[in-house]
């Protein structure tokens, strides 16, 4: 078995991760929670308890969502999935907590159909055309490589960009997740890291550290795809696609770097963030 190819990425996030370094926030059913606060940027920290990040909280009971507002003081949550992803997974938002929907993808962009749904793992088991399943699941190292080359894509993450930076700016607590927290907000995490001037190495860490609530998840799906489809190909795309490998991040960034010239063109030019916005930001952020 070809197991011993993924030894190598599933040691990624291991060596990256420093426990002092990244908050995990307590949330009965989210494991992928954290503040963002606290991480080094330069010779200052980030604020806590104004940027959050998370995967879809549709398995935290009620009065542990209440816990976002009362104990957390979320005033906002941003939505970054698409219409299919909210359809087949919806939780109700607490009382007093502004709900934004900025899907980053359309469905077409990521693979999702109305048939298909967004349950990826009842879709390749019931699919039995082995082309049809191969073809049917992203490549994940191809859609971080292109994923800025949808204008469409560009525009709605420089929407949610925007409106989390605009929320700081007024003082509102912000949490953006996807369905796992990995990739969307992943990235878009990552982007915001940058624009306060935090360093790759610990941008990394954050990113990887999504590892630690979804490593189980990974396993069991890959597991159960080997286990009825008997298929290499498949069961490879569905663990690499299931883990937060910093490759990913890295071939993102240089991408962007070969397109813009620099970060920080791709923020003034493609996202919308001004020298003057950028600045107030840091000025709220970094203390």
């Amino acid at each position: 078995m070809e197991c011993v190819v993924w030894s190598v990425e599933r040691g990624l996030f291991i060596e990256l991760v420093m426990k002092n370094e990244v908050f995990r926030m307590k949330i009965k059913g989210l494991k992928n929670f954290r503040d963002l606060g606290g991480i080094r940027a330069g010779k200052k920290h980030i604020r806590k308890g104004l940027m959050f990040r998370s995967e879809v909280p549709v398995k935290v009971p009620e009065t542990e969502m209440a816990k976002l507002k009362t104990e957390f003081g979320i005033d906002t949550i941003v939505d970054l999935r698409t219409s299919q992803e909210i359809e087949d997974n919806h939780y109700n938002v607490p009382e007093g907590v502004e709900y934004l929907h900025i899907p980053i993808f359309k469905e077409s962009v990521i693979g999702i159909t109305k048939e298909a749904g967004s349950n990826y793992r009842q879709f390749i088991i019931n699919t039995r055309d082995k082309e049809v399943l191969r073809n049917s699941i992203p490549d994940i190292d191809i859609l971080y490589a292109g994923i800025l080359k949808e204008d469409s894509v560009v525009e709605m993450t420089g929407k949610a960009f925007r409106q989390i930076i605009s929320n700081v700016l007024e003082g509102k607590a912000t949490l953006f997740h996807c369905s796992w927290g990995k990739d969307r907000v992943g990235v878009l995490a990552s982007f915001l890291l940058s624009l306060l001037g935090v360093g790759m190495h610990d941008i990394l860490k954050d990113y990887v550290f999504t590892n630690r609530a979804v490593k189980r998840k990974a396993w069991r799906d890959t597991l159960l795809i080997l286990f009825f489809k008997r298929d290499m190909v498949v069961a490879k795309k569905v663990w690499r696609g299931s883990i937060a490998a910093p490759k990913y991040l890295t071939g993102l960034y240089e991408g962007i770097e070969n397109d813009y010239g620099s970060i920080e063109v791709f923020f003034r030019e493609a996202l919308g963030i001004s020298d003057e916005l950028r600045d107030s930001f840091r000025s709220a952020m970094l203390i």
